[in-house]
């Protein structure tokens, strides 16, 4: 066991170490670039969300645009400098990414001037980067990465340059001039970036709070009085400036405010309550929302980042009851609560009632926002821009189970770096006065084996190095871990389903390299913004705006190429069916279009979703069970298989064919549930025919449907045993369709119907392990 003044020397509190701490902050830069920088215009820019901001730079270089949003000028100037010179998306979105790598950075710093150790600079760093707020503000143009970067930078330049702490004893007054002047520049940045509220008001007022903890002995900055008195009265000055300008704005736009009116606020009110800001913010910072709410508990740690995430979140809240949904200025604070909370989850000097305390809070917030993301996934995946839930690509990229994922192998990693620790002073203590249990014994055997293993003659402890090492490695390769999963791989993939990019830069790719031999693209029905900045151009675009045109179109002899909505992609498959004409799949990727053809290039593969649905009585695949339950006029089913382990907590898919002799209904759905008694049920909810790809609207005479669907067993809801197959199919929401065949009570191969309605049928028996 390490002695108390060696567990004190890895406090964050202890004097920073130049060298140490330079080195961990380069490490940092190259960390956010690694994370930010690559792949940053590989997606396409969002349709909704920041092509309008593209247009905004298009505009100010000279292209004609109707319908611009006008907004803070500094952003859109830097935007549009960057895109002047590297004229990609990247390139647009360059000026956020680089904001980015200088809040990670700013994260640091702060934690340096705080006095906190090397090590625990890292861990600041690695959780701003963890932090959803500023990933997708650094991979998009959404939100205001710049101009929160301008805010935070002006802060801790005018709190170092006026800062009379020991630790700055030693300034020079030149630097402490420059850093003025620093300062100055970033905050009249930050007004116009944020507008004179968020970018004046703000900062002032963080630099008036820097001077306000006093009774803890960790204060990082001691202000002259003089610097306080300015800094609120600059605050107070912005303050009453901003709010004049509110009362006295109509519904135009205001430069100095950096915004315009919400017009549907303005009508009601109530539309937006004053909590919807620390909501979003819960979203924005997921899955360290717990964590951030610990290091609000913890007292003398980060007294000056809860004030700064206080003010922040209090006065973002009152602007939006004015202006809408405004992103709060917080990663600096959020990151340094986060890691003044790991740090007192880890300190040995720490009671282990309020370390498990805080441990708790951090697991239970990260598992309720898991949660949360499951259920509406489009707030975590999109925390800076409002999207239609019913449009949201979520079902499509699996988000409902990939998010909820992530807040869970966070938090075990968290559980774990807690466990590896080493105990606290209260529990060896405690340990000394009673009796020893059997499995402590042999534990601590195995300890002192593999202390003498890690002990070199002329270290301490090893295994005391180790505890406290491990955990803190264990808590950042879990926030890169998540930086990597939602700002790499999950923004990418979102991206890609936002923009119109992937499909028209395949047909392009296509028409490179001769696949394609017709030059020209029909369009059916397609209104997306993205058609202007991916589209073939005008001279080879061809709209079609009817039915009539589809089918002129696509049944020529030519080749031809279109791309459609996925929604009509049902009803053109249908369609080609019924008239004997080839349809092909060329590009499957998007969740709203298809790129479809007549043809199929050479070398590409047919991606029609429907070839392994709508099969022939020679394509049909021979499944484990064959039985037969008719609901005339309109289908059989003619075998089922389980494919997958079925026991608690397991997903398994039923696979079931179809024999059609006339179109179902539309609008109807399938029962398929395992039923033990009155109390154990599997799936007893209907569900979408083909899981909705092909509605059964569109199946015709003959075909033979393979429906494929998934069902989880519950881990508690169920009991163990032999569980009855039972189907139906349901016509409305009050009405089932009735089962023609069998005709009584018990038919072919085992089927007995049950109720007297004949609306349901046992098909089989299924048996559910622990």
């Amino acid at each position: 066991m390490a002695d108390e003044s060696t567990i004190r020397a890895e406090s964050p509190r202890r004097p920073p170490v130049d060298r140490a701490q330079r080195l961990v902050l380069l490490g940092l830069l190259a960390l956010a670039a690694l994370v930010l920088f690559p792949g940053l215009g590989a997606t396409g820019l969002w349709s909704e969300g920041e092509l309008p901001i593209l247009d905004r730079s298009l505009a100010a270089l000279g292209e004609p645009r109707s319908d611009l949003v006008r907004s803070p000028w500094l952003p859109d100037a830097l935007r549009t400098w960057a895109f002047s010179l590297w004229s990609t998306d990247a390139g647009l979105r360059l000026p956020g990414a680089l904001a980015g790598v200088g809040l990670v950075a700013l994260t640091g710093l702060c934690a340096r001037a705080m006095g906190w150790s090397a090590r625990w600079v890292a861990v600041s760093g690695c959780a701003a980067l963890a932090l959803p707020l500023l990933l997708v503000g650094a991979r998009t143009v959404l939100g205001a990465a710049t101009g929160e970067l301008w805010m935070s930078a002006g802060v801790l330049a005018a709190l170092a340059a006026v800062d009379r702490s020991p630790a700055a004893a030693t300034r020079k007054p030149g630097v402490r001039l420059g850093l003025g002047l620093l300062a100055l520049a970033c905050l009249l940045a930050s007004t116009a970036s944020l507008g004179i509220v968020l970018g004046g008001a703000l900062p002032l007022l963080l630099i008036a709070l820097a001077d306000l903890p006093r009774a803890g002995s960790s204060q990082a900055f001691e202000l002259p009085r003089a610097a306080v008195i300015a800094a609120w009265t600059g605050a107070a000055v912005c303050g009453f400036a901003g709010l004049w300008l509110i009362t006295k704005q109509g519904e135009g736009y205001i430069p100095l405010l950096g915004a315009a009116k919400d017009l549907g606020l303005a009508e009601d009110p109530t539309r937006r309550p004053f909590s919807a800001t620390l909501e979003e913010y819960g979203y924005q910072v997921f899955p360290l929302t717990g964590l951030i709410a610990a290091g609000l508990l913890s007292p003398g740690r980060g007294r000056w980042a809860a004030l700064w995430l206080g003010a922040a979140l209090i006065l973002t809240s009152a602007w939006s009851q004015v202006y809408g949904p405004t992103p709060a200025p917080v990663v600096v604070p959020s990151a340094l609560l986060a890691t003044a909370a790991v740090e007192r989850i880890l300190d040995p000097d720490e009671p282990i009632a309020a370390r498990r305390l805080l441990l708790a809070c951090a697991l239970l917030g990260a598992l309720i926002l898991g949660k949360d993301a499951g259920r509406t996934p489009e707030q975590v995946a999109s925390p800076l821009l409002v999207l239609n839930p019913l449009e949201f690509p979520g079902a499509w990229l699996e988000l409902d189970v990939r998010l909820p994922s992530l807040a869970k192998r966070f938090a075990a990693l968290l559980l774990l770096a807690h466990l590896v620790a080493p105990p606290s002073q209260d529990q060896l203590r405690w340990r000394e006065s009673r009796d020893t249990p059997w499995w402590l014994r042999r534990w601590q055997g195995i300890e002192a084996a593999l202390d003498r293993l890690l002990t070199s003659p002329r270290n301490a402890s090893g295994l005391d190095r180790a505890r406290r090492g491990l955990p803190l490695a264990m808590v950042v390769v879990a926030l890169l871990a998540h930086a990597n999963a939602y700002g790499r791989v999950l923004l990418r993939e979102l991206g890609e389903q936002l923009s119109l990019a992937a499909p028209l830069q395949r047909w392009l790719e296509g028409i490179h390299d001769g696949s394609i031999p017709h030059p020209e693209l029909g369009l059916y029905r397609i209104d997306d913004p993205g058609l202007t900045r991916y589209g073939p151009g005008p001279k080879r675009e061809v709209f079609l705006s009817t039915h009539t045109d589809l089918d002129r179109w696509h049944f020529d002899d030519r080749p031809r190429t279109t791309l459609i909505r996925r929604r009509d992609l049902p009803a053109t498959f249908s369609k080609s069916r019924k008239q004997d004409e080839p349809f092909h799949v060329l590009d499957d990727s998007s969740h709203r279009y298809a790129l479809i053809a007549n043809f199929l290039p050479p070398g590409r593969e047919d991606q029609n979703p429907f070839l392994d649905i709508a099969l022939t009585p020679e394509q049909a695949p021979s499944l484990a069970n064959e039985t037969l339950v008719a609901w005339e006029p309109y289908v059989e089913l003619i075998a089922w298989e389980i494919d997958g382990p079925v026991h608690r907590g397991s997903h398994f898919t039923l696979h079931m064919l179809f024999r059609v002799e006339r179109p179902l209904p539309a609008g109807a759905q399938l029962y398929a549930r395992l039923q033990k008694g009155k109390v154990s049920r599997v799936g007893a909810v209907p569900h979408e025919l083909t899981d909705g790809v092909l509605p059964p609207k569109f199946w015709r005479a003959g075909d033979i449907i393979h429906n494929r669907l998934e069902l989880e067993v519950p881990w508690l809801e169920i009991m163990p045993g032999e569980h009855d197959l039972i189907v139906g199919l349901r016509r409305t929401e009050k009405a089932n369709i009735q089962i023609s065949t069998p005709a009584e009570d018990v038919g072919e191969h085992g089927v007995e119907l049950k109720g007297s309605k004949h609306e349901f049928a046992i098909i089989g028996q299924v048996e559910v392990a622990w």
